[in-house]
């Protein structure tokens, strides 16, 4: 890719974010100012959960016999980030992890790839379940069993689905035969996605403090979680995902207003694309450095 385009991109993440702050001014006048060193930190976090979803692919790979060094794993993850969050229907990313996958292992069946790619979906959504299960038990203790039948049923067709097709029984089989045979691998890569979205929730969290927004940190944590779930669901513009969208109203059964709960989803949409554009940038850095090994875009 030119880096003309790439530049064209980056500039785009940027020029979106711009409006997209400024739609919001009317809404951030109402809280306390913002604390520089309270939003710094909350974009390292962010920072480090990207170090977590890179470490989470690079032991999804392992299980499938391809390696790859922690900086090829972030260059990698990094790259197809951005392009998961700006080409529509969320579909860059996955296939730009695959070109860069096969051109780093050009001997690996393709199939192989794309198989390790979807596991690495899988191990990502169990994190996710797992995480916004005490959230979602309470929810259904209380008001919520509308909401957590929802979830549940669309957490079902999936399985439903495999279960009924005696084809994708057989595919299911051959991508989850890797977990079984190296456990402690399926652990690490767990823990990562573990850690990552934990990372993103205390960043909001942080936010949330700042801004003196009563939410509690497992309540905000299963709002995380469920917006993560949604975002199988293809469909993105600008990086917007239906789970940014899914957050809001979620906030808002928690008794915030409409503000609050615009304010907190639209911090995770920045820290997230702040990351994703910071995968543009480096991308083109090294579009316009050959000596430096070239770009890894597809």
């Amino acid at each position: 890719m030119t880096s003309g385009l790439m530049l064209a991109r980056a500039g785009l993440a940027a020029t979106g974010l711009g409006l997209l702050l400024f739609s919001l001014r009317e809404e951030l006048v109402q809280f306390p100012r913002v604390q520089a060193l309270t939003v710094m930190g909350s974009v390292l976090l962010s920072l480090a959960a990207f170090c977590c979803y890179a470490g989470r692919f690079r032991a999804v790979m392992r299980l499938i016999s391809l390696e790859l060094t922690p900086l090829h794993a972030l260059r990698l993850t990094a790259s197809a980030s951005f392009y998961q969050a700006f080409v529509p229907l969320s579909v860059g990313g996955d296939l730009t992890r695959f070109a860069l996958c096969s051109a780093a292992a050009p001997g690996m069946s393709r199939r192989r790839i794309a198989g390790g790619i979807v596991l690495d979906h899988l191990l990502g959504s169990v994190a996710l379940a797992a995480l916004a299960a005490p959230w979602l038990l309470r929810r259904v203790a209380g008001d919520g069993v509308w909401l957590g039948a929802v979830i549940l049923g669309a957490a079902l067709l999936p399985v439903l689905a495999v279960s009924a097709s005696r084809g994708l029984r057989r595919r299911t089989a051959g991508i989850l035969r890797p977990l079984r045979a190296h456990l402690p691998g399926t652990l690490a890569a767990l823990a990562f996605s573990l850690g990552m979205q934990t990372l993103l929730a205390v960043a909001v969290w942080n936010l949330a403090r700042m801004w003196q927004i009563e939410i509690a940190f497992i309540d905000l944590l299963g709002v995380v979680a469920v917006g993560g779930l949604l975002q199988v669901v293809p469909l993105n513009i600008g990086g917007l995902h239906l789970g940014d969208l899914a957050g809001g109203a979620l906030y808002m059964l928690h008794g915030l207003s409409l503000s609050q709960a615009a304010l907190l989803a639209t911090s995770l949409y920045c820290l997230r694309v702040m990351v994703a554009t910071l995968g543009g940038v480096w991308d083109l850095a090294q579009a316009r450095s050959p000596a430096r090994g070239g770009s890894l875009s597809p």
